[in-house]
């Protein structure tokens, strides 16, 4: 999110907290007047509003927002799988017949 007024400075790995809509944040990075943030399940996925007051849950930091909805620099629908497999190598024969089970957690 860009700033149009920061009242006090953030702090980083704070929760943020808007007064209108009351979403909440961790805040990642900042940048001058910009706010890198993320949204998990126990700060819920609410939108910030433009022109809303936020602050520091825990802190001191205070800003009104000038665009909370700036696009993302992450596609979240692209990437790649990487598999690690941290076992000994085992000894097999060509008559041997084997049952493999995977388990994918997201």
């Amino acid at each position: 999110m860009t700033l149009s007024s920061v009242v006090t400075s953030f702090t980083k790995d704070k929760i943020i907290v808007g007064q209108d809509t009351e979403a909440k944040a961790y805040i990642d990075n900042i940048d001058s007047n910009e706010i890198y943030y993320h949204q998990t399940s126990t700060t819920g996925f609410k939108l910030f509003n433009d022109n809303e007051v936020i602050t520091e849950l825990n802190g001191a930091g205070e800003g009104v927002t000038d665009s909370s909805r700036i696009l993302p620099e992450v596609d979240t629908a692209t990437g790649s799988i990487l598999y690690i497999d941290n076992r000994a190598p085992v000894l097999r024969s060509n008559s041997q017949d084997e049952d493999i089970k995977i388990i994918i957690q997201f």
